[in-house]
């Protein structure tokens, strides 16, 4: 050995030649990602300067409860348009929602019936594979028929749902 307080020159590490290209994309998604969280603290900076900190002093309204009808910059109070303004904000709103139209009503009823006597088939039907089993059938028997059985509680589930969204 030369001495201890050599040191060795260490290269930097080079990529086999098959790996170089998913090293350069690794490489590219890391600089990007430091620049997203460079960006993202910059912003917050930016975030924390603009917030507005009101004085310590006494506010005579903080004092009485008075709040006023609209938008203000006190700490603690609710920001926006005056409730006159909110309502007439939710009306229009609930003339824009699609209305459910009677035709799609007596549809999904007739579906939800359909559902529902074919899933109660299904049950009916997998308790007969059941009993016609008997102790001595296979697991192939016993598991087709439990299947069936199960095909039948989820069209019943769907019927269900399906007649709540149309009718409640």
């Amino acid at each position: 050995m030369n001495g201890g307080n050599q040191r060795r020159d260490r290269r930097q590490f080079q990529p086999p030649p098959w790996e170089q290209e998913a090293f350069q994309r690794f490489e590219r998604e890391r600089s990007e990602q430091e620049k997203e969280a460079e960006l993202d603290r910059a912003l917050a900076d930016i975030r924390q300067d603009d917030v507005f900190v009101p004085a310590l002093t006494e506010d005579p309204e903080a004092r009485t409860g008075e709040v006023s009808d609209g938008p203000t910059d006190q700490v603690g109070e609710i920001k926006g348009p005056p409730p006159a303004q909110l309502e007439e904000l939710m009306a229009g709103l609930r003339q824009q929602e699609p209305r459910v139209v009677e035709e799609h009503h007596k549809i999904a009823n007739i579906v939800t019936a359909f559902l529902g006597v074919i899933g109660l088939g299904f049950i009916i039907w997998a308790g007969v594979l059941l009993g016609r089993a008997g102790s001595n059938a296979g697991a192939l028997q016993m598991i087709a028929s439990l299947l069936v059985m199960v095909w039948g509680f989820m069209m019943i589930a769907f019927a269900v749902v399906l007649w709540r969204k149309y009718n409640l």
